[in-house]
């Protein structure tokens, strides 16, 4: 029989004790293209270091692998918790952190790593602390959305039959524009594009200048979403 995993009282406690004392993050961070504020990961950790100080407790952040998939580089991490005790928290949560790999210009951006490592920070420690900000998406939100109604499981839009192939692009062209401009963090934005891979490619061979019009809207939001990170 496989004995249960054992949990450091110290670190649970140092935890607690965090969550305690960091209730709530001011959004002061304002992303201008979108018109929305956002807690950013300074303010985040202005309001977390002293408190995880005081209870003791570390965290560590280790690469695990990167991967360079197109425009988008995606960073795994792997968290370490460590009480100033010495006591170390068994499970090794992991974490991804994603970002455009090219900068305004179309250049490579040397920056893109270090904004993975940021994004993965900061989401692991909202996780964590359970820390309210408004800034987590969340999957209930999605039911009403006109961008995603009617999509299947995992976000894409599932294919339907029309007779006008002309308007049926047009369509989707629409709602691919509507929803980048809908989503405000980088992250849900990169899946969203990647789910719409096909359907962009569609919008493409009908109308390259629809499709070039949709490429560089993307590009924009991806821009402003990284500079807001």
């Amino acid at each position: 029989m496989t004995e249960p995993v054992k949990y450091p009282p110290e670190i649970s406690g140092a935890i607690n004790a965090i969550m305690g004392e960091v209730d709530y993050v001011q959004k002061k961070g304002t992303n201008t293209f979108h018109n929305y504020k956002f807690a950013a990961v300074g303010d985040l950790l202005a309001k977390l270091q002293p408190a995880m100080a005081k209870a003791g407790l570390i965290v560590m952040q280790n690469e695990m692998e990167h991967t360079l998939s197109g425009a988008v580089m995606e960073v795994k991490y792997e968290f370490t918790l460590i009480h100033k005790s010495g006591a170390v928290w068994p499970d090794r949560p992991v974490h991804t952190g994603m970002a455009t790999a090219t900068n305004s210009k179309g250049g490579f951006d040397d920056k893109c790593v270090n904004k993975c490592m940021t994004a993965a920070r900061k989401y692991f420690l909202l996780a964590l602390f359970q820390i309210p900000t408004g800034d987590l998406p969340d999957a209930d939100e999605e039911e009403d959305n006109p961008v995603t109604k009617g999509a299947n499981g995992n976000g894409a839009r599932t294919a339907t039959p029309n007779h006008n192939a002309d308007e049926q692009w047009k369509k989707e062209a629409e709602r691919i524009k509507q929803g980048i401009k809908a989503h405000t963090e980088l992250m849900p934005l990169e899946a969203f594009l990647k789910q719409e891979e096909k359907t962009l490619a569609t919008i493409k061979e009908n109308s390259p200048s629809a499709h070039d019009f949709l490429v560089k809207g993307a590009a924009t939001a991806r821009a402003v979403l990284n500079k807001a990170a």
